[in-house]
C-alpha cells in the first residue's frame, strides 16, 4: 500500500459494501438485474433420441438374466427390469464398475 499514492486510494467502509451488494441483490430480485448466464451458449445441443423410434416390444428383448453389452460399462447382467411409462428402468451388475440402472431406450444396450 505504501508504494499506492494517497490520492489514487479511496478509503471503503464495511457499510457501504453491505448496502451495494443489497442494491445488486434488490435488481436481482426484481429482475432488473442483469444476469450473467442469460445469453450464454454452453457448447452444441444434443438431439435426444425419440422415445417413439423404438420398435417392437422392450419387455420381448430384456428380460432378468439377460447378458448384455453397454459401450461404456462393458459387459453386465440384468439384475431386475421396472416398467416406467412406455419404457423400463433395467438395474444392471456389469463386471468392472458395479450395479447401474439405466432406461432401456437410451442405453444402447446389445444383448450378447
Amino acid at each position: 500500500m505504501e508504494e499506492i499514492p494517497d490520492h489514487l486510494i479511496e478509503n471503503i467502509s464495511k457499510n457501504s459494501i453491505v448496502e451495494s451488494q443489497k442494491i445488486i441483490l434488490d435488481q436481482k430480485q426484481s429482475g432488473k438485474g442483469k444476469s450473467n448466464y442469460s445469453n450464454r451458449d454452453f457448447g452444441t445441443k444434443k438431439e435426444l433420441p425419440d422415445s417413439n423410434n423404438v420398435s417392437g416390444n422392450l419387455s420381448d428383448v430384456f428380460q432378468t438374466g439377460d447378458t448384455v453389452i453397454h459401450k461404456a460399462f462393458g459387459e453386465g447382467l440384468i439384475v431386475s427390469i421396472q416398467k416406467m411409462g412406455n419404457d423400463q428402468l433395467i438395474e444392471i451388475a456389469f463386471d468392472k464398475v458395479g450395479t447401474k440402472k439405466l432406461m432401456a431406450k437410451f442405453a444402447k444396450l446389445q444383448k450378447k
